[in-house]
């Protein structure tokens, strides 16, 4: 019998903290404050799934715990289609679901991922190496910012963006105007000019909106 309670000492030793933490957490519902508590978020693809899938994931999205979802940077063929025929209805109904289930929304503008007819059309917008190799569709962050005619496209889909939706309230987390500079060793001055382009639109921005 006492051997037996011998082998249960450590067995209770480990036990004791776990034990006393339930107790206190019990005691103090707020054990961890809202407050100090991280705001954690999703990047979702609508345009990758088929529409019947959108409202089951935003509910699990919500489910999980996730208060932001984060989409658009990838999506300008689906937006722009064909030159100057915009379509944004998917996206409004993206957003709306999002917003249905209680999600905060970044919506994101397009210019990562220029769409095919564009680079087509215009070959001399893409980024060409210190080897004098030029990117490909099919990447994303392939196109220059040194191109005035692609910084023009870019301009076009993103005001019609903004005319479209700038106005929904889900976008309560605000907004992203680029995706991650990937090309900046390759390509100084994409890097730079990226930078300059990011720099005056923070500028320009509210702070809610940064």
């Amino acid at each position: 019998m006492f051997g037996y309670m011998r082998r249960l000492r450590p067995v209770s030793a480990l036990l004791l903290p776990f034990l006393l933490a339930s107790a206190l957490a019990a005691q103090n519902p707020d054990w961890f404050p809202k407050k100090d508590m991280l705001t954690v978020g999703v990047y979702y693809y609508p345009e990758a799934w088929p529409e019947s899938q959108w409202a089951r994931d935003m509910q699990n999205i919500r489910k999980l715990g996730m208060e932001y979802v984060h989409m658009g940077e990838f999506a300008w063929y689906f937006m722009e289609p064909t030159e100057g025929h915009y379509n944004f209805d998917w996206l409004e109904k993206a957003v709306s679901l999002a917003d249905a289930n209680g999600l905060k929304v970044i919506l994101c503008t397009p210019s990562a991922t220029p769409p095919i007819w564009l680079e087509r059309a215009h070959p001399e917008i893409l980024m060409v190496d210190a080897q004098g190799r030029t990117m490909e569709h099919g990447s994303r962050e392939q196109a220059d910012w040194s191109s005035p005619l692609y910084r023009e496209y870019v301009s076009k889909i993103d005001s019609e963006l903004a005319k479209k939706l700038a106005t929904t309230g889900a976008f309560g987390a605000g907004r992203s105007i680029t995706n991650s500079v990937t090309t900046a060793a390759a390509f100084p001055t994409h890097a730079r000019l990226t930078r300059d382009f990011a720099t005056g639109c923070v500028r320009n921005m509210e702070p809610s909106t940064v």
